[in-house]
């Protein structure tokens, strides 16, 4: 468990949408980009960088099945640590 000043809780680009992560279910799916212009994301967490290029992630925890412009991204080191606080769930897609 981590701690609750832990850094990318208290100074990473999650604040303000914390509530928006809370018990939700998130999707394991590789990363594609939206477009030329829209060709990465970051975690929400702690801003890893998800992306098609050598060095960077190329899957993660998405909140939405495909990636669209309004998901949020989390790698999968801020999910393992967060998974209990945030109460997440994984949606295999399947039933």
């Amino acid at each position: 468990m981590v701690e609750k000043d832990d850094w990318r809780l208290t100074a990473g680009p999650v604040l303000g949408h914390e509530e928006k992560l809370r018990n939700i279910p998130l999707y394991h799916i590789p990363f594609r980009p939206l477009s030329e212009q829209w060709d990465h994301e970051h975690c929400v967490f702690c801003w890893n960088k998800f992306a098609p290029l050598e060095g960077c992630l190329q899957e993660g925890y998405c909140t939405s099945p495909e990636n669209e412009r309004s998901a949020f991204w989390i790698c999968p080191e801020c999910y393992g640590d967060f998974k209990e606080l945030f109460g997440w769930t994984l949606d295999t897609g399947t039933e």
